[in-house]
């Protein structure tokens, strides 16, 4: 009787990350952010954003789509790296990486590797 407790707390532990998954971002989200004008694919992306974007994200419903500019910014900075840039963009300020995907954080990433890698060639001679 007394190990009930625990169990529950464990469980709940265990299975936290599991609730949070969603298949589409949640509807007030969503909406909130298509009334921001924000990219329909900006928008569908959510859902796959670390936990702690989609905490900032869920925060802000509701409130000034001025707000917004940090997600905004950061979605914007990753379209410059379509197609890879020969010079590496500059980050906009208020920049976020919770506003990335894993997937896209590290195509940015190696992109920006790519670039630096280039560049150290041809200082040493070697293009």
């Amino acid at each position: 009787m007394k190990y009930i407790p625990s169990m529950v707390f464990g469980a709940m532990i265990l299975c936290y990350p599991a609730m949070r998954v969603q298949a589409a971002p949640d509807d007030d989200l969503a909406k909130y952010l298509k009334s921001c004008k924000v990219a329909q694919a900006d928008v569908d992306v959510v859902p796959q954003l670390p936990p702690d974007g989609q905490d900032k994200l869920q925060y802000l419903v509701g409130k000034d789509c001025a707000k917004l500019k940090s997600f905004q910014a950061t979605r914007n900075y990753l379209r410059q790296f379509t197609p890879p840039p020969s010079k590496s963009p500059m980050p906009p300020q208020g920049m976020d990486n919770d506003f990335l995907t894993p997937k896209e954080s590290d195509y940015v990433n190696n992109v920006n590797k790519n670039i630096l890698d280039k560049l150290f060639d041809w200082f040493s001679g070697k293009h």
